[in-house]
């Protein structure tokens, strides 16, 4: 197990430390990130500091996997090959108080991908300066695509370079048209959902907001967004939903943790829909300074499961405001 310096000491690495070790040439162990350069604010994989008008940011690893070689069912089949990956922590609020998705699936080339990237978290955190420019990304042609992070600017570019922002390229496919056509020959509208806890990466609310403009139902929820992001919105077809009721007398709190883009309609040159989870805000230190993980997830059944999540959080979330 690799851990953010954020939860040493808590009672449950507490007890997986005296149970694990915390020697990682041992098969059990249990690690931070910093646990070789105990004053540095760190991931393991990503160790930039960005300092803004409001302070500093410094790397952190928000990554939220487990990757099995092997799980065995309650009807006693084994399967191989197996990655649970999503936006929640393993602690009490995220299961309680937050709206959070995990995805559990089995695929060969994926669980490779995620077990090199477990090595290397646990292999950079020896390092000084880690990898700043890490990022991986298993290619299409399959069911499911990962993206592993921190991703860096091109060269000569400045930090907020949209160019080398995924979640803004990702976006740059989907079809101007607005519309796809089914085999049955009927005609459908593109829908573009969002379930964001942290949203301050304004070329991806420009594009959202185009593809208003352009005839596309975009439909955002959010707990928080930049002012750069909801000006960008404004004056759009765009509906947005806020999603943050902590502390609220008398009710139950409430917060959007999950981090999703659902893309229904025509992209490239299919009309497969698209899932886009994990552990993934669309913040910039989410793009440039943390170990994070994005996956991609293609397919009607898993998609509309996620539509009818994102009904529920947008509803409930809307009576609430």
């Amino acid at each position: 197990m690799v851990l953010d310096p954020g939860q040493v000491g808590n009672r449950a690495h507490t007890k997986l430390k005296a149970a694990l070790g915390a020697d990682d040439t041992k098969p059990s162990f249990v690690v931070a990130c910093n646990d070789k350069f105990p004053a540095a604010k760190r991931g393991c994989i990503g160790t930039r500091s960005k300092t803004w008008s409001d302070g500093t940011l410094y790397a952190y690893n928000h990554t939220k996997f487990a990757a099995f070689s092997k799980i065995r069912m309650n009807n006693g089949d084994t399967v191989p090959n197996v990655v649970f990956m999503g936006s929640s922590n393993i602690g009490d609020w995220d299961a309680v108080e937050a709206y959070n998705d995990m995805f559990t699936f089995s695929d060969a080339k994926v669980y490779g991908a995620f077990h090199k990237y477990f090595a290397d978290l646990r292999s950079y955190r020896h390092t000084a300066a880690g990898n700043n420019d890490y990022y991986v990304d298993t290619g299409s042609g399959s069911q499911f695509r990962a993206f592993f992070f921190p991703r860096k600017e091109r060269s000569g570019k400045p930090f907020e370079d949209a160019g080398s922002d995924t979640v803004y390229n990702t976006l740059l496919s989907v079809d101007p048209s607005c519309r796809y056509q089914e085999p049955d020959g009927s005609w459908h509208q593109t829908d573009v959902r969002v379930v964001m806890l942290s949203f301050n990466r304004p070329a991806i609310a420009k594009k959202l907001a185009e593809l208003s403009h352009k005839g596309c139902w975009v439909d955002v929820v959010y707990a928080g967004a930049s002012k750069d992001v909801l000006a960008a919105f404004k004056g759009s077809k765009a509906q947005l939903t806020f999603c943050d009721f902590d502390n609220t007398a008398g009710k139950r709190d409430l917060q959007v943790h999950s981090k999703f883009m659902l893309i229904d309609g025509k992209y490239d040159n299919d009309i497969t829909p698209r899932v886009y989870t994990g552990s993934h805000n669309y913040a910039w230190s989410a793009l440039r300074q943390a170990d994070e993980v994005m996956m991609r997830i293609s397919g009607r059944e898993v998609h509309d499961e996620y539509v009818r999540n994102f009904w529920t959080i947008r509803d409930t979330c809307k009576r609430r405001v």
